[in-house]
């Protein structure tokens, strides 16, 4: 009735005693009169259950959601455990995100720059809005958009959101014609 059982083993260089858990009671000191079907008397069985994981806003790839008992059960009626989803984002066609910044690329006509054109863009939730490109824009920078990056985790409200950097690539022609190469010397010379 103590859970454990004695084994005693003789040697050369005497006797020595070692306990060990019992293996009918599994160290609870009772054998139950009947096993149950379903545990085999473990207390606990195998099955297979659905848990709904809400994902917040904002997470990012590799962050870890506890769930708290929801975990497998313990051992001879001990309470249950806890479980934990690792959360894996899947990368985006368009955006590549840094924490709650998001960068992505726009092909555009060297026009565009020159005259300071307004372009369309599409953001991550498919909204669509304009920007207008700055004088004197270097294209080898990012031109940043406030706000329009992914949602910050935990937070909400008017700055709740990172910042979207976007690459301005320069369309070359392929080839141009005469009037072409001449307004683009004539402008060659203004500049």
């Amino acid at each position: 009735g103590r859970g454990e059982t004695r084994e005693e083993r003789r040697t050369v260089f005497g006797s020595f005693v070692q306990a060990k858990e019992c293996a009918d009671c599994r160290g609870k000191g009772e054998v139950p009169n009947e096993k149950c079907h379903e545990c085999n008397g473990v207390g606990r069985k195998v099955s297979t259950r659905e848990v709904d994981v809400e994902i917040a806003r904002g997470i990012e790839d590799g962050q870890v959601i506890k769930i708290a008992g929801m975990g497998e059960a313990g051992e001879l009626a001990s309470g249950t455990g806890d479980l934990y989803v690792v959360v894996r984002v899947k990368p985006h066609a368009q955006f590549e995100r840094r924490k709650d910044d998001l960068t992505t690329e726009k092909e555009i006509k060297v026009t565009d720059a020159l005259l300071e054109k307004e372009i369309e863009m599409v953001d991550i939730n498919g909204a669509r809005y304009t920007i207008q490109i700055p004088a004197g824009f270097n294209l080898n920078e990012s031109l940043k958009i406030t706000g329009r990056g992914m949602p910050k985790f935990g937070l909400f409200g008017a700055y709740s959101r990172g910042n979207l950097y976007v690459r301005l690539n320069a369309k070359l022609p392929k080839s141009l014609s005469h009037k072409a190469k001449k307004l683009l010397d004539d402008l060659d010379k203004e500049l």
